[in-house]
């Protein structure tokens, strides 16, 4: 699932990565964090912004009206029974229905990695970058 949400969504790989790191930000989880901002910034996440949301601060003119949205959107879903209707409203107006619906998944399946990390205590590791995570859905056969 994780894969599919990583490579099969019609989001902007940018978005999706602004919002995996607000998740992780959220969550406590450095280890989810440092991997994701190594592909944010293959991805085209600017350092500005990845510093941003390793502090919290979403506010001024790092992120697009678009992005607060979505932001405040991964925030609602992750951390309350559910979105407001003000917050549904905004994201209906920059984001097609399929998009909402894998801004959710993109949020939920990172919050519950995120929740693995910081439960098992994974040790920081080098970030892993995209080239691993594009041989990870290779069938294992054709890696050898």
């Amino acid at each position: 699932m994780i894969y599919a949400v990583l490579t099969e969504t019609e989001l902007d790989p940018r978005l999706r990565e602004i919002v995996i790191l607000r998740v992780a930000q959220r969550s406590g989880a450095a280890y989810a964090f440092a991997q994701h901002a190594a592909i944010a910034a293959s991805v085209g996440v600017a350092p500005a912004q990845v510093s941003a949301l390793k502090q919290g601060r979403l506010v001024g003119h790092a992120f697009s009206r678009a992005e607060r949205v979505a932001l405040a959107f991964a925030d609602e879903a992750v951390e309350a029974p559910t979105v407001s209707e003000e917050t549904f409203a905004q994201l209906s107006e920059h984001f097609p229905p399929r998009q909402i619906l894998e801004l959710l998944l993109t949020a939920g399946c990172f919050r519950m990695m995120c929740r693995l990390v910081t439960v098992l205590d994974l040790e920081q590791e080098p970030a892993f970058g995209v080239d691993t995570l594009r041989r990870a859905g290779e069938p294992a056969l054709e890696r050898c």
